[in-house]
């Protein structure tokens, strides 16, 4: 991953496997403001408007979510380990019956680290724009 870039303000990373490429555009189309790097099963890269939509590819994953302000995603650990550690704002959307992601989604809330959406939820989306950089975050040091 490139060294510490300055995130751009308006970049969002959107990485939401279990939804429907469809959903997630609907979810994102009023935000016209944003641009969004969706990251999902798709056969070739494409841009439309404001959502860049990119197949899988672990370099352009790593660039721009390190260019990024903030990340939207589930809740699983790895993903939202490494947007803390890099000092991003989250969006987490837990998985249903997923007890792993729902602990994850309760304590990013009570530790005020993350914000958590239980649908896709435009209002969701509309209160979380980033307003700043968070301190990264040494997971580390927990376990110490």
């Amino acid at each position: 991953m490139p060294s510490d870039p300055r995130p751009i303000h308006n970049k969002i990373l959107v990485y939401l496997p279990f939804e429907e490429i469809e959903d997630i555009r609907r979810l994102l189309a009023p935000f016209e403001a944003h641009r969004f790097f969706v990251y999902h099963r798709l056969p070739a890269a494409s841009d439309e408007g404001h959502l860049r939509l990119r197949p899988y590819s672990r370099q352009g994953f790593l660039k721009d979510l390190a260019e990024s302000s903030a990340v939207i995603t589930n809740a699983g650990f790895e993903l939202v380990s490494e947007a803390l550690h890099l000092g991003k704002k989250i969006l987490v959307k837990p998985l249903a019956r997923q007890m792993e992601q729902i602990s994850n989604a309760k304590a990013l809330e009570e530790l005020n680290l993350g914000t958590v959406m239980k649908r896709l939820d435009p209002d969701a989306v509309d209160g979380f724009w980033p307003s700043g950089r968070l301190q990264p975050c040494d997971t580390r040091t927990w376990l110490e």
